[in-house]
């Protein structure tokens, strides 16, 4: 067992504390929500392509098994 609580005794445990004071709990609050919102806004914007992709197959995939035959709108005039 000493072995086991050699590489302990050998851990700063005293520059640890003096650094562990000198977080601030409402920094590292924000911090926190910032990185979820961050997160959660990457995650929809990467996968943004891939529902849109998934829309459009199953709306072809019901449009062929409903055998739906969809026809061109005709051009639309300006002026």
């Amino acid at each position: 067992m000493a072995t086991a609580t050699r590489p302990l005794a050998s851990v700063p445990v005293e520059a640890i504390s003096e650094h562990a004071d000198q977080v601030r709990a409402g920094q590292v609050l924000v911090t926190v929500i910032t990185a979820l919102f961050f997160g959660f806004g990457w995650t929809i914007g990467a996968s943004w392509r891939g529902i849109v992709f998934c829309c459009v197959a199953v709306r072809y995939g019901y449009r062929q098994g409903a055998h739906i035959t969809v026809t061109p709108a005709a051009p639309r005039e300006t002026g």
